[in-house]
């Protein structure tokens, strides 16, 4: 058996490629697993090598280096900060998700994966949609509130404004389509 190492880096591509979507589709219903597919595709799009070699187009990326500056930001705060250790950590596991932009700008080169993060999103944004119309009138249980009847709260995750912020970026990309 060889070590054909082509034939890793396309595979550490497609498994990095995959946890992306599956970030996109899980990122507005369960954090949880969009964090750990975030964790596996950093890990993943690393080991396959394509940060490095589409390096030019991802250093042309104008959101590349707002990310990483905002990043170098708050580790230049971390210096002077009275804040307590724990506050520190919290921003550091918060904010390292901006060190997931050049993987991500690298991996989704090709349209055709970025066509299938927007549809995973979109998806899972109208299954939101969904829940919170019925949840007019059932008591879901992934719901985040309980209430029944019109005129009352109905997040379904997160609290309202996230869940806000997910619809309205949603109407965007539907009025786009």
């Amino acid at each position: 058996m060889t070590f054909d190492t082509r034939r890793m880096q396309a595979l550490f591509e497609s498994a990095a490629l995959v946890c992306l979507v599956v970030v996109f589709l899980s990122f507005p219903v369960a954090m949880a697993l969009a964090y750990i597919a975030m964790a596996l595709a950093l890990l993943f799009g690393l080991l396959s090598g394509r940060i490095w070699q589409r390096w030019p187009t991802v250093r042309r990326a104008p959101v590349v280096w707002a990310a990483l500056g905002l990043y170098a930001l708050m580790l230049l705060g971390i210096l002077y900060t009275p804040a307590s250790q724990d506050d520190i950590l919290l921003h550091l596991s918060k904010y390292s998700k901006l060190l997931l932009v050049p993987v991500c700008i690298a991996l989704l080169a090709e349209s055709v994966w970025r066509r299938r993060c927007v549809d995973a999103f979109v998806l899972a944004m109208l299954f939101i949609l969904a829940s919170v119309y019925a949840n007019i009138f059932w008591d879901l249980p992934w719901s985040r509130t309980h209430n029944l009847g019109w005129g009352q709260d109905h997040t379904v995750i997160g609290d309202y404004i996230t869940q806000n912020v997910m619809m309205t970026f949603f109407v965007v990309l539907a009025l786009d389509r």
